[in-house]
């Protein structure tokens, strides 16, 4: 009949890298929120006198039901409150008007006929 004593392996697929950001953009749709962290990084490489300019975009994307996303907007705010209460309250400086180089973090919430 059914085996109570049945072994299972578990296979975690593990990547341990660390992607930091510099802009986040949010969606939601009816039963979905995408979060999507992107890496802006301006270069530049010089030749002699002549110069070589590069933006290099990066991104990783996530997506939640709704009830992930409750989750996890309550453990941030717990961490951060955690982390406040150890190193003091974190400060966001104001950001430069006119620095077009300056990269601002971006939240965009939109919803619409969503299929997927």
């Amino acid at each position: 009949m059914f085996d109570n004593k049945r072994k299972l392996n578990v296979f975690p697929q593990m990547k341990d890298e660390i992607f930091v950001t510099n802009q986040i953009d949010m969606r939601f749709y009816p039963d979905l929120f995408k979060i999507e962290f992107k890496q802006f990084n301006h270069q530049v490489d010089r030749m002699g006198e002549e110069k070589n300019e590069s933006i290099i975009i990066n991104r990783r994307s996530i997506g939640l039901t709704p009830i992930m996303m409750k989750q996890l907007m309550n453990i941030i705010t717990q961490v951060v409150s955690n982390y406040e209460k150890q190193n003091g309250t974190i400060k966001i400086p104001e950001q430069p008007k006119n620095n077009k180089q300056q990269v601002k973090e971006e939240v965009i919430t939109t919803s619409g006929n969503y299929i997927g």
